[in-house]
């Protein structure tokens, strides 16, 4: 009898060459290879980001887009097209995801209490270099900010009851709607937090983590509005990504996707500029509009990059085969090797993004 995994070793094979050969091209002669090799230094710097995923990649529960896909069982028998088109699917919600929450909000957001209990004990100290502008910015963003962690304990301590079961239907509800909303912070928090630090790396020459770790803390805060708007639509894209099954891809998959692209900004504009709602949303347009063609040359790599990574991993599991420690140490390359991937396509959005929309800043709006 024909082994039907024995088409994958040259199928494998060639994918894992046409992948290290995209990146070597990508590194020396795409149109963003300037960012692209930019990305790759900076992360060499930031060895905690891609472990971080992994941990992340361990703990989130499949069919989240944050996962790395299981093992198929009739990906063995599908021909080498059908294979990278089943790869399609996660692969684009993948790319939606990188552009609107890197770090996985579930089960992170059980943390998002005890750290709005830090950030408010810090907002407390204004830093002695700050002004009296900036301090009273920070003491306006307290309010919002004490009002959110007593909503995060309250949904913690209604999680916990109904971890027991006596928590009635209409409470379940409730419990779900509030968890909504804390992963939807927690996603944003993230996000915001790795944006303004690859702003705040690119600022300084003599880099402080201690002080950068600062500056993340009172942009977030001196823009709690920009920042609850953003968590706002941050709960749309959450439910509309766990709306779509990537099994059965169809229309509602691609607008999700293309509404990621469409809001590709504004996680960089809220982290970058300071203003109205108005004024954000009219410089996220700007910056849509002066990045429309590297925006597109990114999702066409970062896209066809996402496929081939996830089309190998399928592949090792499936050559792997059986159960053990062998299929779980594929199964954590895997993670390794996505994390690394999404990680440098990430940073690689966040340089492109910051170089062509942000050359030529807006004018602050008035009494800003």
């Amino acid at each position: 009898m024909t082994d039907p995994t024995q088409h994958l070793w040259p199928q494998t094979l060639a994918v894992l060459v046409g992948l290290i050969v995209g990146l070597w091209l990508h590194l020396r002669w795409h149109p963003l290879r300037e960012f692209f090799s930019e990305a790759f230094s900076l992360l060499q710097g930031m060895p905690w980001l891609v472990i971080g995923l992994v941990v992340c990649y361990g703990l989130t529960v499949s069919p989240e887009p944050w996962t790395v896909p299981l093992d198929d069982p009739q990906w063995a028998s599908l021909s080498l097209k059908s294979q990278l088109f089943h790869m399609l699917p996660h692969a684009g919600l993948g790319l939606a995801m990188m552009i609107q929450g890197l770090v996985p909000p579930w089960p992170l957001a059980l943390g998002l209490p005890g750290l709005l209990v830090w950030l408010l004990l810090k907002s407390k100290v204004p830093m002695r270099r700050a002004s009296q502008r900036q301090k009273s910015r920070l003491n306006h963003g307290r309010l919002p900010l004490a009002l959110l962690m007593v909503v995060s304990w309250i949904w913690l301590l209604l999680e916990g009851v109904a971890c027991l079961g006596v928590m009635p239907t209409w409470g379940s509800w409730i419990v779900h709607g509030l968890r909504l909303g804390m992963e939807s912070f927690t996603m944003v928090l993230g996000q915001l937090s790795l944006i303004t630090w690859v702003i705040l790396r690119k600022e300084c020459s003599a880099w402080d983590v201690e002080k950068s770790v600062e500056d993340v803390r009172e942009r977030l805060q001196s823009r709690w509005l920009a920042v609850t708007v953003t968590a706002g639509l941050g709960l749309l894209w959450i439910l509309a990504w766990r709306g779509v099954d990537p099994a059965e891809p169809g229309l509602a998959e691609f607008l999700v996707v293309e509404a990621a692209v469409l809001f590709a900004a504004l996680p960089m504009v809220v982290a970058q500029v300071r203003g109205s709602l108005t004024f954000i949303l009219a410089r996220v347009m700007q910056v849509l509009r002066v990045t429309a063609l590297p925006l597109l040359a990114w999702v066409i790599s970062a896209l066809a990059i996402l496929v081939l990574v996830d089309f190998s991993g399928q592949s090792f599991l499936s050559l792997a085969g059986g159960s053990g420690f062998g299929r779980w140490a594929v199964r954590i390359f895997n993670a390794l090797v996505l994390a690394t991937m999404q990680s440098w396509l990430f940073l690689a959005l966040v340089l492109t993004l910051l170089r062509h929309g942000f050359n030529a800043p807006a004018r602050p709006a008035a009494g800003k």
